[in-house]
């Protein structure tokens, strides 16, 4: 019964509410670090955080879109990549361990927590792309929805002030090895090494663009604290984080649009035309949904904001306005993205995404150096988002496109075992 196709409008649904959940946990889990942590300690752990996000990021490009790109072909040639990108996962999970050990030493437990939570949370973030180009979203929604109870539990913990930081990370990490093993266990997947090389070697400079497109906006934000935190301190790092986590719900909400649009659209072989108009009328949206929340939260009084932030909310909120119009420019820039990724443009995807991550770190650059404070990087991030956006969309014109979206096997010379 597991494997039988469920209907567009279930699939549609079903991943609609895996992304959901998945963004959830991933937000309310720095939610619940911010809320017991001091301005200085949260700064620290989010760069931890955001070191986190954007490998994964990179991989869902990397690895993940090459899986979504396989919608139509069998469950045995969708699993046999999902076992590769397993493989894939540990590696760049345990590198990134290491490197969470290495650069968190002045951290503490926090980091080592992390270091061990990040090969799961890299895998089970896989399987959740083997789910859904299998046509079978439900199961992912299943899992992260579980992972995001949990969170929602953790959460309130620390609003009943009876957990510290190290048992928040500790069982957020404990949540993502069952969400890992339930779907590994769901999908039938396993990680698999024989013809490794050969998978990895197959379609690489399509998964460079892919990782490169999906994950260098996360990089960007992680250099763009990273400068915050040695210009500024820690406290500064922790009012502009803050600010985007308090929104990044929504803009991470509106990536679930990708998942849907590039498996339906290679499904359907949809004509660019439909699906840019469909892009355009759903950014719209969001970014209305962005200035009402935005305002929402501006208002909100400090002490209900503590909520959600801590001692940090009331840092962050100062900066909240500037970080609605990034996130409006972002809108537009991730369905360009999207765009681009549907019918295989991978190469005026990466041009795009350099260059505005070029205008986004010379102009925040500049902004830490001439008004050395976390509204004046806020404003060097919304100008240089919009930068990009406006010169991309105007250079790439999507509605002039013509290919129609089809199935890509970047992986075609793998082997089939």
């Amino acid at each position: 019964m597991g494997d039988q196709p469920l209907s567009r409008r279930v699939r549609v649904v079903s991943g609609t509410l895996d992304q959901i959940f998945s963004s959830a946990s991933n937000g309310l889990i720095t939610f619940a670090i911010a809320v017991v942590s001091t301005p200085q300690t949260f700064g620290d752990i989010a760069l931890m955080m955001m070191a986190l996000v954007a490998v994964m990021g990179t991989m869902r490009g990397a690895i993940g879109t090459p899986l979504l790109l396989k919608a139509d072909q069998t469950s045995a040639q969708i699993r046999r990549e999902g076992s590769f990108a397993l493989v894939a996962g540990v590696v760049v999970g345990l590198i990134l361990a290491l490197f969470m050990l290495t650069y968190g030493r002045t951290v503490g437990l926090p980091a080592v927590l992390l270091a061990v939570s990040a090969p799961f949370v890299l895998c089970q973030d896989m399987l959740r792309y083997v789910a859904i180009a299998e046509g079978r979203p439900h199961v992912a929604a299943l899992w992260d929805g579980i992972w995001c109870l949990g969170t929602v539990g953790l959460l309130v913990a620390t609003w009943l002030d009876v957990v510290t930081v190290p048992y928040v990370l500790g069982g957020w990490g404990g949540l993502a090895l069952a969400a890992f093993v339930g779907m590994a266990v769901s999908l039938r997947v396993v990680p698999r090494v024989r013809g490794i090389v050969t998978w990895a070697a197959a379609g690489w400079q399509h998964r460079v663009r892919y990782g490169i497109d999906a994950g260098i906006e996360q990089v960007t934000v992680f250099l763009v604290l990273t400068i915050v935190a040695a210009m500024l301190g820690s406290a500064a790092t922790a009012a502009l984080r803050g600010a985007t986590v308090l929104l990044a719900p929504l803009a991470i909400l509106a990536s679930a649009f990708q998942l849907i649009v590039i498996s339906e659209s290679t499904r359907s072989s949809s004509q660019p035309r439909v699906v840019w108009q469909g892009i355009v009328r759903f950014a719209l949206v969001m970014v209305y949904v962005n200035v009402v929340a935005g305002l929402l939260l501006w208002s909100l009084p400090v002490h209900l904001g503590a909520y959600l932030l801590g001692e940090s909310f009331a840092p962050a909120q100062q900066v909240l306005p500037i970080v609605v119009v990034e996130y409006g420019a972002v809108m537009l820039s991730l369905g360009l993205g999207i765009f681009l990724k549907t019918f295989n443009r991978s190469t005026d995807a990466i041009v795009f995404k350099i260059g505005t991550m070029v205008a986004t770190l010379v102009v925040s650059l500049g902004a830490a150096v001439l008004f050395p404070s976390a509204t004046g990087v806020a404003v060097g991030l919304a100008v240089g988002t919009i930068l990009g956006g406006t010169v991309g969309l105007a250079i790439i014109a999507p509605w002039q496109a013509r290919a129609r979206a089809e199935s890509v096997d970047i992986a075609a010379a793998a082997p089939r075992v």
